[in-house]
């Protein structure tokens, strides 16, 4: 019990930690260039990341030719991502031509591509997809997301539901619902959640998650205090960790009374919301009886 209470005073009293950003590449067109011919495979990979929305002609030359012939199959996916923030007749069709391609790495990231273009032409190509292997579908839903086309939402519902079992997809899916049409992704991600099981909830997770709303804290409150399963309560607190606010903090007392072996989850988002939106009673800790002491 003294280790759960100090665990929560230093939550509640730490500051909150400063993340340095990752700085910016800068590197000139020539430096680029240079590094995107290097032999070695991080100098490349790198440089072709930051080679992405430089709107240069020879930058864009270089990732065209990467894009088709380098030899590792990596740095080709990553050129095929890259390649889509730069506008020019030959990038759709190449992508195209790379998403049908034998290359596993290159195709699925074609397929995302795709997506970013905005392309009307990737519509059909990134619906096809959703047909394609385990492991590879996921990859199309995500570019449909991208694309923006809301005629996609009820496709990509359609093999969801059909293949629960395929991790690429049930984890890239719901995101991809949501970004085509926010309401109606949410709702469904809401009324799927309580009975989809693990490993698919996953991605139920991280997308209720990412779109902190009144109706998913109160999907996620009642269904915390509400269900015996012991996963669905992980997955529960999970979503609570990202979108918990101050009307959160008597459900997560409550269930932290119920249900003792999820104290230290419900703790750090206690400690997340320790200040003046959430005021905590800390004598409410101090109650409950037959807690672990260890």
């Amino acid at each position: 019990m003294a280790r759960i209470l100090t665990l929560l005073l230093v939550l509640l009293l730490a500051p909150p930690p400063v993340w340095a950003e990752e700085e910016a590449d800068t590197r000139s067109t020539s430096d680029l260039l240079v590094a995107l011919a290097h032999s070695d495979y991080q100098v490349r990979r790198k440089a072709v990341l930051a080679a992405a929305g430089r709107k240069d002609a020879k930058l864009l030359e270089a990732l065209l030719e990467i894009a088709k012939w380098d030899r590792h199959p990596n740095i080709r996916g990553y050129a095929a991502e890259s390649l889509a923030t730069y506008e020019d007749p030959r990038i759709v069709p190449l992508l195209i031509l790379m998403s049908r391609g034998d290359a596993l790495g290159p195709r699925e990231a074609a397929l995302v591509a795709l997506g970013r273009t905005k392309d009307a032409r990737a519509y059909p190509v990134l619906v096809k997809g959703l047909d394609r292997p385990r492991g590879e579908r996921g990859y199309a839903a995500k570019g449909l997301g991208l694309l923006g086309d809301k005629r996609a939402f009820d496709e990509i519902v359609k093999r969801y539901e059909q293949h629960l079992e395929d991790p690429y997809l049930n984890d890239m899916a719901p995101a991809a619902l949501i970004a085509l049409d926010k309401e109606r992704g949410l709702t469904y991600c809401r009324q799927r959640f309580p009975s989809t099981s693990a490993p698919a909830i996953w991605g139920l997770v991280r997308a209720l998650g990412a779109e902190p709303t009144t109706e998913t804290r109160a999907l996620m409150m009642h269904t915390l205090l509400g269900t015996e399963d012991h996963d669905l309560r992980v997955a529960t607190i999970r979503v609570l960790s990202k979108v918990a606010d101050a009307s959160s903090v008597k459900a997560l007392l409550d269930a932290m009374k119920a249900y003792p072996e999820h104290a230290f989850s419900i703790i750090a988002i206690l400690g997340r919301l320790g200040d003046a939106r959430a005021p905590l009673p800390i004598e409410l800790i101090l109650e409950p009886s037959g807690w672990d002491s260890g």
